[in-house]
């Protein structure tokens, strides 16, 4: 019926919507100032929803998530490798 045909374009469109980080994408960042504009260009072009910056002998979670882009920094915050997770 036309609810069930409504509910699974919702459910396709949802899907569609889901941000996935590409990391390859991105490496052009590598060895650049990790500054708000770079950040914010790698986050676009790896299709990530989700970002964090991780200078050098920073703790951080071990979750994985697909839709964020990790950007490691070194101690003079040039970026030194774009993964996802």
């Amino acid at each position: 019926d036309a609810a069930n045909a409504a509910g699974a374009t919702d459910a396709t469109d949802a899907e569609e919507m889901t941000m996935t980080c590409d990391a390859e994408k991105g490496q052009w960042a590598i060895g650049q100032l990790a500054d708000e504009a770079l950040v914010a260009k790698v986050k676009a072009d790896t299709g990530s929803d989700r970002y964090r910056v991780i200078p050098p002998d920073t703790a951080v979670t071990m979750d994985y998530r697909e839709d964020r882009v990790n950007i490691e920094t070194d101690a003079d915050n040039r970026v030194i490798a774009v993964r996802c997770g």
